[in-house]
Protein backbone atom coordinates (compact mmCIF):
# COMPACT_ATOMS: atom_id res chain seq x y z
CA UNK A 1 0.00 0.00 0.00
CA UNK A 2 1.03 3.65 -0.83
CA UNK A 3 0.01 6.77 0.52
CA UNK A 4 -3.03 8.51 -1.83
CA UNK A 5 -1.06 11.52 -2.40
CA UNK A 6 1.63 9.56 -4.10
CA UNK A 7 -0.42 8.12 -6.84
CA UNK A 8 -0.93 11.00 -8.69
CA UNK A 9 2.77 11.86 -9.14
CA UNK A 10 3.35 8.15 -10.03
CA UNK A 11 0.63 7.67 -12.93
CA UNK A 12 2.60 9.19 -15.78
CA UNK A 13 5.30 7.26 -14.87
CA UNK A 14 5.15 4.09 -17.89
CA UNK A 15 5.08 7.60 -20.45
CA UNK A 16 7.85 9.27 -18.41
CA UNK A 17 10.00 5.78 -18.70
CA UNK A 18 9.19 5.70 -22.27
CA UNK A 19 9.85 9.73 -22.90
CA UNK A 20 13.28 8.99 -21.21
CA UNK A 21 14.26 5.91 -23.57
CA UNK A 22 13.00 7.65 -26.96
CA UNK A 23 15.25 10.74 -25.88
CA UNK A 24 18.30 8.61 -25.18
CA UNK A 25 17.80 7.01 -28.74
CA UNK A 26 16.10 9.08 -31.42
CA UNK A 27 18.55 12.00 -31.28
CA UNK A 28 16.22 13.30 -34.82
CA UNK A 29 13.25 13.32 -31.72
CA UNK A 30 14.31 15.11 -29.14
CA UNK A 31 13.75 18.30 -30.23
CA UNK A 32 10.38 17.24 -30.67
CA UNK A 33 9.79 15.72 -27.71
CA UNK A 34 10.49 19.04 -25.58
CA UNK A 35 8.75 21.57 -28.06
CA UNK A 36 5.84 18.99 -27.84
CA UNK A 37 5.91 18.04 -24.07
CA UNK A 38 6.23 22.16 -23.05
CA UNK A 39 2.78 22.62 -24.95
CA UNK A 40 1.33 19.10 -23.25
CA UNK A 41 2.43 20.45 -19.80
CA UNK A 42 0.57 23.62 -20.47
CA UNK A 43 -2.40 22.49 -21.53
CA UNK A 44 -2.17 19.43 -18.82
CA UNK A 45 -2.95 22.32 -16.50
CA UNK A 46 -5.81 23.43 -18.35
CA UNK A 47 -6.90 20.57 -19.14
CA UNK A 48 -6.90 19.43 -15.25
CA UNK A 49 -8.29 22.98 -14.32
CA UNK A 50 -11.80 21.81 -15.75
CA UNK A 51 -11.58 18.26 -14.41
CA UNK A 52 -11.26 18.86 -11.21
CA UNK A 53 -14.37 20.59 -11.23
CA UNK A 54 -16.37 18.09 -12.41
CA UNK A 55 -14.39 14.22 -12.70
CA UNK A 56 -11.50 13.96 -10.13
CA UNK A 57 -10.20 15.00 -6.97
CA UNK A 58 -6.64 13.59 -6.73
CA UNK A 59 -4.68 14.80 -3.90
CA UNK A 60 -1.28 15.77 -4.61
CA UNK A 61 2.45 15.18 -3.05
CA UNK A 62 0.95 18.27 -0.80
CA UNK A 63 -1.82 15.97 0.66
CA UNK A 64 -5.19 17.58 -1.52
CA UNK A 65 -6.39 18.68 -4.99
CA UNK A 66 -5.11 21.79 -6.32
CA UNK A 67 -4.95 23.26 -10.02
CA UNK A 68 -1.74 23.52 -11.99
CA UNK A 69 0.16 20.96 -10.08
CA UNK A 70 3.76 20.07 -11.00
CA UNK A 71 1.68 16.19 -11.57
CA UNK A 72 -0.25 17.91 -14.55
CA UNK A 73 2.62 19.23 -16.02
CA UNK A 74 4.56 16.20 -15.89
CA UNK A 75 1.63 13.96 -16.96
CA UNK A 76 0.75 16.46 -19.81
CA UNK A 77 4.19 16.65 -21.05
CA UNK A 78 5.08 12.96 -20.72
CA UNK A 79 2.16 11.57 -22.19
CA UNK A 80 2.30 14.58 -25.39
CA UNK A 81 6.23 13.64 -26.02
CA UNK A 82 5.37 10.07 -26.09
CA UNK A 83 1.99 10.29 -28.55
CA UNK A 84 3.78 12.34 -31.21
CA UNK A 85 6.80 10.79 -31.11
CA UNK A 86 6.19 6.53 -30.48
CA UNK A 87 5.37 5.41 -33.88
CA UNK A 88 8.42 7.07 -35.21
CA UNK A 89 10.58 4.72 -32.60
CA UNK A 90 8.94 1.80 -32.74
CA UNK A 91 8.16 1.83 -36.95
CA UNK A 92 12.34 3.37 -36.46
CA UNK A 93 10.72 5.90 -39.59
CA UNK A 94 11.70 9.48 -39.75
CA UNK A 95 9.55 11.50 -38.33
CA UNK A 96 7.51 14.44 -40.67
CA UNK A 97 8.83 17.86 -41.30
CA UNK A 98 6.87 20.40 -39.63
CA UNK A 99 8.58 22.93 -41.21
CA UNK A 100 6.71 25.86 -42.77
CA UNK A 101 3.66 25.31 -40.72
CA UNK A 102 1.46 28.25 -39.81
CA UNK A 103 2.21 28.79 -36.19
CA UNK A 104 -0.30 31.65 -35.77
CA UNK A 105 -3.10 30.61 -37.53
CA UNK A 106 -2.95 27.03 -35.29
CA UNK A 107 -2.66 28.61 -31.99
CA UNK A 108 -5.61 30.44 -33.00
CA UNK A 109 -7.55 27.28 -34.06
CA UNK A 110 -6.39 25.63 -30.95
CA UNK A 111 -7.78 27.96 -29.00
CA UNK A 112 -11.25 28.44 -30.58
CA UNK A 113 -11.49 24.74 -30.82
CA UNK A 114 -10.15 23.90 -27.71
CA UNK A 115 -10.31 26.31 -25.38
CA UNK A 116 -14.27 28.23 -26.21
CA UNK A 117 -15.58 24.88 -26.47
CA UNK A 118 -14.56 24.05 -22.72
CA UNK A 119 -15.93 27.29 -21.78
CA UNK A 120 -19.41 27.14 -23.30
CA UNK A 121 -20.21 24.00 -22.69
CA UNK A 122 -18.47 22.56 -19.21
CA UNK A 123 -18.05 26.38 -17.79
CA UNK A 124 -22.11 27.67 -19.19
CA UNK A 125 -23.85 24.66 -19.50
CA UNK A 126 -22.04 22.41 -16.99
CA UNK A 127 -21.63 19.20 -19.19
CA UNK A 128 -18.70 17.19 -17.89
CA UNK A 129 -15.37 17.95 -18.64
CA UNK A 130 -14.27 13.80 -20.22
CA UNK A 131 -17.61 14.36 -22.38
CA UNK A 132 -16.71 17.82 -24.09
CA UNK A 133 -12.82 16.52 -24.39
CA UNK A 134 -14.51 12.91 -25.90
CA UNK A 135 -16.64 15.27 -28.15
CA UNK A 136 -13.46 17.57 -29.58
CA UNK A 137 -11.34 14.72 -30.00
CA UNK A 138 -13.84 12.62 -32.13
CA UNK A 139 -14.21 15.69 -34.27
CA UNK A 140 -10.67 15.90 -35.36
CA UNK A 141 -10.37 12.68 -35.79
CA UNK A 142 -13.17 12.14 -38.42
CA UNK A 143 -11.73 14.49 -39.93
CA UNK A 144 -8.36 13.43 -39.99
CA UNK A 145 -8.75 10.00 -41.00
CA UNK A 146 -11.39 11.22 -43.38
CA UNK A 147 -8.72 13.48 -45.43
CA UNK A 148 -5.53 11.55 -44.47
CA UNK A 149 -7.01 7.50 -44.29
CA UNK A 150 -3.21 6.34 -44.88
CA UNK A 151 -2.94 7.62 -41.63
CA UNK A 152 -5.71 5.19 -40.19
CA UNK A 153 -3.69 2.26 -39.10
CA UNK A 154 -1.38 4.62 -37.62
CA UNK A 155 -4.28 6.42 -35.26
CA UNK A 156 -5.08 2.79 -34.63
CA UNK A 157 -2.02 1.36 -33.57
CA UNK A 158 -0.87 4.04 -31.34
CA UNK A 159 -4.37 4.46 -29.77
CA UNK A 160 -4.20 0.45 -28.96
CA UNK A 161 -1.03 1.00 -26.79
CA UNK A 162 -2.47 3.81 -24.79
CA UNK A 163 -5.41 1.46 -23.54
CA UNK A 164 -2.66 -1.01 -23.03
CA UNK A 165 -0.10 0.74 -21.00
CA UNK A 166 -3.42 2.53 -19.18
CA UNK A 167 -4.83 -0.88 -18.05
CA UNK A 168 -1.45 -2.00 -16.53
CA UNK A 169 -0.80 1.29 -14.97
CA UNK A 170 -4.31 1.46 -13.49
CA UNK A 171 -4.03 -2.54 -12.00
CA UNK A 172 -0.74 -1.68 -10.17
CA UNK A 173 -1.92 1.94 -9.30
CA UNK A 174 -5.60 1.29 -8.22
CA UNK A 175 -5.67 -2.03 -8.15
CA UNK A 176 -2.27 -3.16 -5.88
CA UNK A 177 -1.01 -0.09 -4.80
CA UNK A 178 -4.29 1.84 -3.83
CA UNK A 179 -7.31 -0.37 -3.90
CA UNK A 180 -10.55 2.02 -3.40
CA UNK A 181 -8.52 5.41 -4.79
CA UNK A 182 -11.09 5.40 -7.54
CA UNK A 183 -14.42 5.57 -5.75
CA UNK A 184 -12.67 8.23 -2.80
CA UNK A 185 -11.64 10.53 -5.71
CA UNK A 186 -13.24 10.31 -9.03
CA UNK A 187 -16.79 11.84 -9.25
CA UNK A 188 -18.34 10.34 -12.29
CA UNK A 189 -18.07 6.23 -11.03
CA UNK A 190 -21.52 6.27 -10.92
CA UNK A 191 -23.05 7.33 -13.94
CA UNK A 192 -24.34 4.85 -16.35
CA UNK A 193 -21.68 5.83 -19.15
CA UNK A 194 -18.91 5.41 -17.19
CA UNK A 195 -18.66 1.71 -15.12
CA UNK A 196 -15.71 0.89 -13.69
CA UNK A 197 -13.86 -2.07 -15.65
CA UNK A 198 -12.54 -5.22 -13.97
CA UNK A 199 -12.52 -2.91 -10.76
CA UNK A 200 -10.00 -0.26 -11.44
CA UNK A 201 -10.28 0.86 -15.27
CA UNK A 202 -13.32 2.99 -15.47
CA UNK A 203 -14.58 3.50 -19.31
CA UNK A 204 -13.90 6.65 -19.72
CA UNK A 205 -10.49 6.50 -18.98
CA UNK A 206 -9.69 3.88 -21.34
CA UNK A 207 -12.21 5.89 -23.94
CA UNK A 208 -9.72 8.74 -23.05
CA UNK A 209 -6.52 6.59 -23.79
CA UNK A 210 -8.17 5.80 -26.97
CA UNK A 211 -9.01 8.82 -28.23
CA UNK A 212 -6.14 10.52 -27.27
CA UNK A 213 -3.33 8.40 -28.49
CA UNK A 214 -5.33 7.62 -31.81
CA UNK A 215 -5.82 11.91 -32.24
CA UNK A 216 -2.21 12.85 -30.80
CA UNK A 217 -0.17 10.01 -32.59
CA UNK A 218 -1.23 11.23 -36.02
CA UNK A 219 -1.65 14.98 -35.73
CA UNK A 220 2.26 15.79 -36.87
CA UNK A 221 2.34 13.88 -39.40
CA UNK A 222 -1.53 15.10 -40.74
CA UNK A 223 -0.19 18.73 -40.41
CA UNK A 224 2.83 17.81 -42.17
CA UNK A 225 1.42 16.23 -45.14
CA UNK A 226 -1.58 18.35 -45.53
CA UNK A 227 1.18 21.68 -45.70
CA UNK A 228 2.63 19.19 -48.28
CA UNK A 229 -0.18 18.52 -49.93
CA UNK A 230 -1.28 22.93 -49.95
CA UNK A 231 2.34 23.59 -51.35
CA UNK A 232 2.05 21.42 -54.40
CA UNK A 233 -1.55 22.93 -54.89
Amino acid sequence: MIEDRFIYILLPVPFIILTIIIFALRKDLRHRILKIGLIGGIAGWFHDFWLLRDYWQPPTIFGHAMPFSIEDFITGFSIAAVSVTLYSFITKTKPASTKGLPKNRLLIQTILLWVLPFIIFVGLFKIPSPIVTFAIVMIYLAVMWAQAPQLIRQSLMIGGIFVVIGLLDYFLLFHVLAPGYIDRYFMLTDAWYNPTLLGFYPLLELVWYFTWGAFAGIFVEYLGRKQVKNHHM
